[in-house]
C-alpha cells in the first residue's frame, strides 16, 4: 500500500506540474549584485558605445548564472545586430530573449524585431509566425508597424490570407490611436490609415473570395475589435454560395456582437431578406434618403422612424413583414433619379419612400410618374404632389400649420380679427396666402399684414407700420384692433418680437406661431405680459395620445434617443403602407396608388392622416403653448 500511495503521490505531482505553466521570468534569479552588473552594460549602451556594449552584454551572459536580466541581455544583443543589419546573428539572441516568456517592458518589441530579421532573410512563414505571437494587448503603435510588416511579407509571398490579416491589424491599431498619432515613424513599409481601411473594405466587398480563407480570418479575429469585418464578410460569402442558413447565422452574430459597426444596416437588410425567403413573402419598399453628405442627419432620422415601423429593432414591431431596400441618395437629384430607376426595375418593389430635399423631390417627381411607381416624398417642396398621380407627400406643410392654428384660434377661442407679420420670401408669402384663406374660411377678418426682411434684426419698423395701419388701428382705444398676431418664424426670433411689441406698447392680443416655435428654449423666454402664446407642430413627444406614447416608448427603447418630427413622419409613412399591405398582401403598384389616394383618417403619431385630391397628406397638428415653464399640449 505504501508503494501504491507513493505512485499516486508521484502521479498527482506530475499531473499538477503538467497543468502549471512552465517557469517564467518571474521566477528567475534577481539580486542587487546581478542587477548592478547588468546596469553597467546598459550604461555603456546609453552612452552610444555600441561595440563596447555588445562585449559587455556577452560578458554578462558568460560570467553570471542564468538570471532575470539574461533574456534582456540577449534582447540588447539582438538590437545591436539589427542596427548593423546582421539579421542572421540577431535571430538567435531574439529567440533566447523570448524563451522565458514575453517581458512586459520589451517582449513585444523583441517579437517584432525578430519578425523583421526573418523578413530580411526571406523567411516569410517565420515572419508570420512571430507576428502571430504578439499578444492582444500589444500597444497600438506596434500593431500598426506589425500589420504593415505582415502586409509587406504577404505581398512578397503572394499570401492573400496573411495580407488581409495585416490590414485588419492596421485598422485595429489605428482605431486605438487618435488621428494626431497616425504618423508612425519613418519606416518605409508603414501603411497609412486610409490605405488600410480601403484595403479592408475592398476585401469585404470583393466577390468570389475562398470561404475557407474567410473562415480562417474570422476565427483569428473572433475576440477582437476588428472582428466585425471578417464576420460580415463570412455572412456575405455564405449568401453568395446559397448557404442561407449560415448567412443568417453569421449576419445575426454580427449584429449582436458589433451593433455599431459600419455594415449594420446592410446586415439588417440581408437578415430581413433571408427571413422573407423562409416565409415566401417578397414585398419590398424602396427607401431613398440622404445617408451621407450635409443632409445625412435628416436622412438618418427619417430612416430610423421607417425602420421602427417595419419592426427592424425590438421592441419596435410591425403587423406584417416587409423588406426595406434602403439607398443613399446623398442629397443629389441625379443620384436619386438613378436609385429610383434601379428600384423601379425590381417588380417586387411596390413603392418608394423619399426623397427629402426640395431639389431631389422636384426633379424626381416626373421620373417616378413616368415609371408609374407610387412615391411618398418626405419633403416640404411646395405643390409637389400636383406634379403627378404617383407622387404623394407626407410631411409638415405650411397649409397644415395654418389650418390647425386658425381653427383653434377662431373656432375654439372665438377670435375673429387677425394680423400677420411674415418674412419677405417665398415661404413667408406661402404663410400669408394660407393665412388669408383660412381666416376668411372661418369667418374672421385679416385686419393687418406686414412683411419684414428675414436677414434684418429690426422688427420695429414693420410692427410700427402694422400698428399705424388704418385697418389694424382702433381709434377708440388707441390700440390695435386685431385679437391675434401670427408670426411664422423660429423660436429664436420670438424674444425680438416680444421686446419690439413692448417697446411700441402693443399689447392686449394673443401671439400665434408655427412649428418653428416648438423648442425647449421658448419656455425660458420672458412673455412680456403676453399670456396667450399658441403655436403648432407636426409631432409632440409628450402627447397624451396612446399611439404617440407607444411610439415614443418603443423608439426610445430601440434607439436610446427621443424621436423628433423626422422620425415621426418616417414612422407614419411606413405604418400606413404596412396597413395597406396587411389588408392587401398582393397589392400591385397601381392598387397601391389607388389605396393611397383613398387613405382617410389613418391614426398616426403625427395626427389623423388623409390624402387630399392632389396627394398631399393632411392632418390636424398638435396645438401647443408655454405654461409653467414648459411646453404643453392644448386640447
Amino acid at each position: 500500500m505504501k508503494f501504491l500511495s507513493q505512485i499516486i503521490v508521484l502521479f498527482l505531482f506530475v499531473g499538477c506540474a503538467s497543468m502549471q505553466k512552465q517557469p517564467t521570468y518571474t521566477r528567475l534569479l534577481k539580486t542587487p549584485e546581478i542587477e548592478q552588473s547588468f546596469q553597467k552594460a546598459e550604461q555603456i549602451l546609453f552612452d552610444k558605445r555600441r561595440d563596447e556594449a555588445a562585449q559587455a552584454y556577452q560578458n554578462f551572459i558568460k560570467t553570471t548564472p542564468y538570471n532575470y536580466y539574461t533574456p534582456k541581455a540577449h534582447y540588447r544583443l539582438g538590437e545591436l545586430h539589427l542596427l548593423r543589419e546582421e539579421w542572421s546573428q540577431a535571430v538567435p539572441h531574439y529567440r533566447e530573449s523570448l524563451k522565458r516568456g514575453i517581458f512586459p517592458e520589451w517582449g513585444t518589441k523583441s517579437i517584432y524585431q525578430l519578425a523583421i530579421c526573418h523578413y530580411r532573410l526571406g523567411n516569410y512563414n517565420e515572419t508570420f509566425a512571430m507576428l502571430d505571437r504578439l499578444p492582444k494587448d500589444t500597444e497600438a503603435e506596434l500593431w500598426v508597424k506589425a500589420g504593415s510588416l505582415r502586409v509587406k511579407a504577404a505581398r512578397q509571398k503572394k499570401d492573400s490570407f496573411e495580407e488581409i490579416k495585416g490590414h485588419l491589424e492596421l485598422v485595429e491599431g489605428y482605431s486605438l490611436l487618435s488621428p494626431s498619432e497616425w504618423q508612425i515613424g519613418e519606416l518605409a513599409w508603414v501603411i497609412d490609415q486610409p490605405q488600410a481601411i480601403q484595403a479592408v473594405r475592398g476585401w469585404v466587398d470583393a466577390k468570389g473570395t475562398d470561404i475557407r480563407e474567410v473562415k480562417r480570418t474570422e476565427k483569428h479575429f473572433q475576440e477582437r475589435g476588428v472582428g466585425g469585418y471578417p464576420l460580415w464578410k463570412l455572412a456575405k460569402v455564405s449568401h453568395e454560395r446559397g448557404d442561407y442558413e449560415s448567412a443568417a447565422h453569421s449576419a445575426q452574430s454580427y449584429l449582436e456582437r458589433y451593433p455599431k459597426h459600419e455594415y449594420v444596416r446592410v446586415a439588417q437588410k440581408l437578415l430581413a431578406e433571408l427571413g422573407k425567403r423562409e416565409t415566401g413573402v417578397h414585398t419590398r419598399i424602396g427607401v431613398l434618403v440622404p445617408l451621407s453628405g450635409k443632409y445625412s442627419v435628416y436622412g438618418e432620422s427619417a430612416l430610423h422612424g421607417i425602420e421602427c415601423a417595419a419592426g427592424v429593432y425590438a421592441p419596435c414591431r410591425s403587423e406584417t413583414e416587409v423588406v426595406l431596400e434602403v439607398r443613399d441618395s446623398e442629397g443629389d437629384p441625379k443620384k436619386a433619379i438613378e436609385i429610383a430607376q434601379e428600384l423601379a426595375a425590381d417588380p417586387e418593389i411596390i413603392g418608394l419612400i423619399g426623397p427629402m430635399s426640395q431639389a431631389e423631390s422636384e426633379q424626381l417627381a416626373p421620373v417616378v410618374e413616368s415609371l408609374q411607381i407610387p412615391t411618398i416624398a418626405l419633403s416640404q417642396s411646395m405643390d409637389l404632389p400636383a406634379k403627378g398621380d404617383f407622387i404623394f407627400r407626407n410631411f409638415l406643410t405650411v397649409a397644415d400649420q395654418v389650418a390647425t392654428l386658425v381653427d383653434y384660434a377662431c373656432n375654439k377661442k372665438g377670435l375673429k380679427k387677425f394680423a400677420i407679420l411674415y418674412a419677405k420670401n417665398q415661404v413667408g408669402e406661402e404663410y400669408l396666402k394660407q393665412f388669408e384663406e383660412q381666416v376668411k374660411e372661418c369667418g374672421g377678418e385679416l385686419v393687418g399684414k406686414e412683411a419684414y426682411t428675414p436677414t434684418s434684426d429690426n422688427l420695429l419698423n414693420p410692427l410700427r407700420a402694422l400698428k399705424n395701419s388704418r385697418e389694424s388701428y382702433a381709434v377708440d382705444s388707441n390700440q390695435v384692433s386685431f385679437e391675434a398676431l401670427f408670426f411664422p418664424d423660429t423660436f429664436r426670433r420670438v424674444p425680438d418680437l416680444i421686446g419690439s411689441l413692448q417697446f411700441l406698447n402693443m399689447t392686449g392680443f394673443a401671439l400665434l406661431g408655427g412649428a418653428g416655435w416648438n423648442h425647449p428654449d421658448l419656455a425660458q423666454v420672458s412673455t412680456g405680459g403676453f399670456t396667450e402664446m399658441t403655436f403648432v407642430d407636426g409631432f409632440f413627444p409628450d402627447s397624451g395620445e396612446f399611439v404617440a406614447k407607444d411610439f415614443v416608448a418603443s423608439f426610445q427603447a430601440a434607439y436610446g434617443i427621443e424621436p423628433t418630427l423626422l422620425e415621426a413622419y418616417g414612422y407614419d409613412t411606413m405604418r400606413f403602407l404596412i396597413d395597406i399591405l396587411k389588408r392587401r398582401p398582393d397589392v400591385s403598384r397601381f392598387d397601391l396608388q389607388d389605396e393611397l389616394a383613398d387613405l382617410k383618417n389613418f391614426p398616426g403619431v403625427t395626427g389623423n392622416i388623409s390624402f387630399d385630391r392632389v396627394g398631399d397628406a393632411r392632418r390636424r397638428l398638435f396645438v401647443l403653448t408655454v405654461k409653467e415653464g414648459t411646453i404643453q399640449e392644448l386640447r
